[in-house]
């Protein structure tokens, strides 16, 4: 089977092409689910470690209470990128 020649080149920003496909198919089911237990445990503070994606740390930010803090450290700064989304904690 041969390759189509648009098969063969990648072109455009992985980085956001990660964000725009596999984020909501793969890393967002996996973030809201991990949100909603943490967010039932009532916590007043929760720190993310390697948040990666930013998939979970949006869900938490969205579910969390007004007063609970949040903090999220992604492990990799060098590609880090603003993430939008959730609510504005303020």
């Amino acid at each position: 089977m041969r390759a189509l020649a648009a098969d063969a080149v990648f072109t455009g920003s992985i980085p956001d092409a990660y964000e725009a496909l596999l984020v909501p198919l793969i890393f967002e089911p996996y973030g809201s689910d991990l949100a909603g237990r943490v967010a039932a445990l009532g916590p007043s503070a929760v720190l993310e470690v390697a948040a990666g994606t930013g998939a979970a740390t949006r869900a938490l930010a969205r579910l969390l209470p007004r007063q609970a803090r949040l903090v999220a450290h992604r492990s990799q700064p060098a590609d880090a990128r603003p993430r939008r989304g959730g609510r504005d904690r303020g």
